[in-house]
């Protein structure tokens, strides 16, 4: 497992990653890796933003405004996406 996510952390995703839209979902392939993840909308609008370096309070501030949920609540939602991409090898801290 990769350190930890937090607010202060900063996340962008990996390159060489395959992408397709379905709907307003993305499913990314890692064909180094041999998987494949789905991500809902608002994951794949999390996914967006962080195609380049991106701090994690910044993409909280940005997609709270769009959603209809306590902050605490996406915060924790939000850590969670961002921690399963690292672990996946699909996105990476950087500082």
């Amino acid at each position: 497992m990769s350190d930890s996510i937090s607010l202060d952390s900063t996340v962008v995703a990996e390159d060489g990653l395959l992408l397709t839209e379905l709907d307003r979902e993305v499913v990314i392939l890692s064909k180094a890796k041999n998987l494949y993840y789905g991500l809902n909308e608002t994951g794949a609008q999390v996914w967006n933003l962080i195609q380049e370096p991106r701090p994690v309070q910044e993409i909280h501030d940005v997609m709270l405004e769009k959603l209809d949920v306590e902050p605490e609540v996406w915060e924790r939602d939000l850590i969670d996406v961002l921690q399963a991409l690292v672990d996946q090898g699909l996105a990476k801290t950087v500082e």
